[in-house]
């Protein structure tokens, strides 16, 4: 998860055009667990490590610890990043025809598993996010939008478009 969160802030630093930036950490106690760890952009943007998304105040339903949470100038969650270091080649007795038929039309070199893409899900419904991603290893990045489905050719650079995307994408970004 480190090397994954300062490979974002290194990749959303170079989408922002930032050469330098300030990685906070204010030890108010376990790092991991309850650290305010976070990379602050000079435009006001801010990537989280392990912030706890508090019902009532991010969630509708229950309290939600993403591994990284991007804030924009005004403050305001737009999306989550979670790493995955777990990858799958399903078993297709496991699965009904949609998800077999979903699973067929990719190569499974590597695949996030379907259980990590149904936790995007999660994300993106219960914090209200205009995106949730996957950060895994592999070779190929994949995006879904919540009207178009499967986009191509999507990556980071985009997903952060405001023009461009839609509330609802949700996807794997590979690390």
């Amino acid at each position: 998860e480190y090397w994954c969160f300062f490979k974002l802030v290194e990749d959303l630093g170079d989408i922002f055009g930032i050469k330098e930036l300030e990685i906070v950490v204010e030890p108010t106690g376990n790092l991991s667990e309850m650290g305010n760890v976070y990379a602050k952009f000079d435009n006001g943007w801010g990537l989280y490590f392990n912030k706890k998304m508090y019902s009532k105040e991010y969630s509708y339903s229950v309290s939600l610890r993403p591994d990284f949470s991007l804030f924009d100038e005004n403050n305001n969650l737009i999306g989550v990043f979670d790493a995955k270091f777990k990858l799958d080649t399903p078993n297709f007795n496991e699965f009904d025809e949609e998800e077999k038929a979903f699973e067929r039309s990719y190569d499974f070199r590597t695949w996030a598993k379907l259980e990590d893409i149904y936790k995007m899900h999660t994300y993106r419904d219960a914090l209200k996010l205009r995106f949730a991603v996957i950060l895994y290893p592999g070779e190929r990045s994949v995006f879904f939008d919540i009207n178009n489905g499967v986009v191509d050719n999507f990556n980071l650079n985009k997903l952060l478009d405001r023009d461009r995307v839609k509330l609802g994408v949700v996807g794997y970004l590979r690390s």
